[in-house]
């Protein structure tokens, strides 16, 4: 666990830039595949949704929301790909360059992550289930690489408005009380695998 939390190398301030360089050159290598998926995925779900609008499917089905919704995550995607294809072409410092991509990267990560907390959020009036939550959190994790204190401000926010907005959209305390463990146990496991998938990026260079 002690190297979960702590890298077990030591590197000079000029190694370690380097490598943080070298580590946000494959996110945005990888950022650029990821958001194709989502526009697609997205895109499918607002088709979907256009026609269960039209046909009436469900009466607690909010439509309109879940329609905004799909929108929105297209638009930040898109904004993802222009953001990476303006990466190659940065000419300031390389320091500022690493500083504002990371900071980008842990934006995204918040809103995608916070954008799954109000999906689930209003999915209880549906099914109850927190799929939209742990898909989003899981598939950031296991994607892109991120710095452990970087990684808990989206874990943290994104938590937060989960647990605290569950009272307020799910009716059963039985449900509730299940999805707070549940949730729990899966963001200790999620965070471990992000970890670890971290530490291997730093064992690939040595």
């Amino acid at each position: 666990m002690r190297r979960l939390i702590n890298l077990p190398y030591e590197f000079t301030s000029e190694e370690y830039s380097v490598i943080r360089e070298l580590m946000l050159d494959e996110n945005v290598r990888r950022s650029t595949l990821f958001a194709k998926v989502i526009i697609g995925i997205e895109s499918v779900l607002a088709v979907i949704d256009l026609g269960a609008s039209v046909t009436k499917v469900h009466g607690s089905f909010q439509f309109s929301f879940y329609f905004l919704m799909y929108m929105f995550m297209i638009v930040l995607n898109i904004g993802v790909l222009i953001m990476a294809k303006r990466y190659d072409t940065w000419k300031g410092p390389v320091h500022q360059k690493i500083v504002f991509y990371e900071a980008l990267f842990v934006g995204y990560a918040v809103i995608f992550m916070l954008w799954g907390s109000i999906i689930t959020l209003v999915d209880q009036r549906l099914y109850g289930q927190l799929m939209a939550f742990v898909v989003n959190v899981i598939s950031l994790s296991v994607v892109f690489y991120f710095r452990n204190k970087l990684l808990l401000i989206p874990y943290i926010l994104s938590s937060l408005v989960l647990f605290i907005g569950l009272p307020f959209f799910q009716a059963s305390t039985n449900i509730i009380i299940g999805h707070y463990i549940n949730c729990s146990i899966f963001l200790f496991f999620s965070w471990v695998a992000t970890r670890i998938l971290y530490i291997t990026f730093f064992d690939s260079l040595y």
